[in-house]
């Protein structure tokens, strides 16, 4: 018999993956996988016209960063080249960008 899970990282504790781990070790029948979330253009989108309510439109990249913590890098960095190339982003200067889609 093989048990199998399946574990959203954005939802998971420490404990339950320190605890699939250690099933894994004792028992080398549990199997598991994990997500990890990434930028998707619509979630990015309404977090940015959030941002726009709010009164801001300029972003540092660390800023963005930050809003996007749960993404890994290179989601990160293909989200961020994403927004830029449909428009929603403006690229003004080094590490600095301009929320330009219009909602």
């Amino acid at each position: 018999m093989v048990l199998s899970f399946s574990v959203a990282l954005k939802f998971a504790s420490k404990n339950t993956l320190t605890t699939l781990l250690s099933l894994h070790e004792r028992y080398q029948k549990v199997t598991f996988s994990y997500t990890r979330k990434i930028m998707r253009y619509p979630e990015a989108i309404q977090i940015l016209t959030d941002w726009r309510r709010k009164g801001r439109v300029l972003f540092t990249r660390k800023e963005l960063r930050k809003l996007f913590a749960q993404d890994g890098d290179a989601a990160f960095k293909g989200g961020l080249a994403r927004l830029i190339s449909l428009g929603a982003l403006r690229r003004v200067s080094r590490g600095l960008f301009l929320f330009a889609l219009i909602v």
